[in-house]
C-alpha cells in the first residue's frame, strides 16, 4: 500500500519501454534530462504507478522509489533517459492482469468526469492524490492471481 506521508507518481511509459522497465526487474526508471526537476523531487518512499500508453491505456505496476535520483548512460529504454531512480516492485502486473484504466475512469481524481480523460494521461509524469495512490494499489492488488498476505 502507498504510504500516505510520501507522494505517488504516475509515470507514462511507451509498451516498449514498460517491457525494457520489467526486463530490469523493474530495479529502476529513467527519465529525460529535461525531467530532471521532476525526478529531483523523488524521495526514498515514494510510489510510482506505470502507466502503459501506446492504444493500451493500463496500469501495470506499481513500483517505489529506492534511491535519489543520478545520472547514468547505459542504455535500456528506446531513447537515453540519463536520469534514473532505483526502484522496487510492490505490485507486477503482466498483459493478461494489466488494469484499464477505463475501468476506474468515474473513481480517480484526475479523470472523473471528464469526457476527454484521455488529455490526462498525456504528460509523462504528474503527482497524484494519496486517495487515487491507494485506489489503483487496491484495484491492482484485486487483479493479482492470488493477492499477497496483509
Amino acid at each position: 500500500m502507498p504510504d500516505p506521508a510520501k507522494q505517488a507518481w504516475l509515470i507514462v511509459q511507451r509498451l516498449e519501454n514498460w517491457r525494457a522497465t520489467k526486463k530490469l526487474a523493474y530495479s529502476k526508471l529513467g527519465f529525460a534530462d529535461w525531467m530532471k526537476a521532476w525526478a529531483g523531487k523523488m524521495v526514498v518512499g515514494d510510489s510510482i504507478f506505470l502507466y502503459v500508453a501506446s492504444n493500451k491505456s493500463v496500469v501495470a505496476a506499481h513500483l517505489r522509489v529506492s534511491s535519489k535520483p543520478f545520472r547514468e548512460s547505459v542504455g535500456h529504454w528506446d531513447e537515453p533517459f540519463p536520469i534514473r531512480v532505483r526502484t522496487e516492485l510492490v505490485v507486477g502486473l503482466d498483459e493478461t492482469t494489466w488494469l484499464p484504466v477505463r475501468e476506474i475512469l468515474q473513481d480517480l481524481s484526475i479523470t472523473k468526469g471528464k469526457e476527454n480523460w484521455g488529455q490526462c494521461f498525456r504528460r509523462p509524469i504528474r503527482l497524484l492524490t494519496a486517495e487515487d495512490a491507494d485506489l489503483l494499489h487496491q484495484r491492482m492488488v484485486a487483479r493479482l492471481p492470488t493477492p499477497p498476505a496483509p
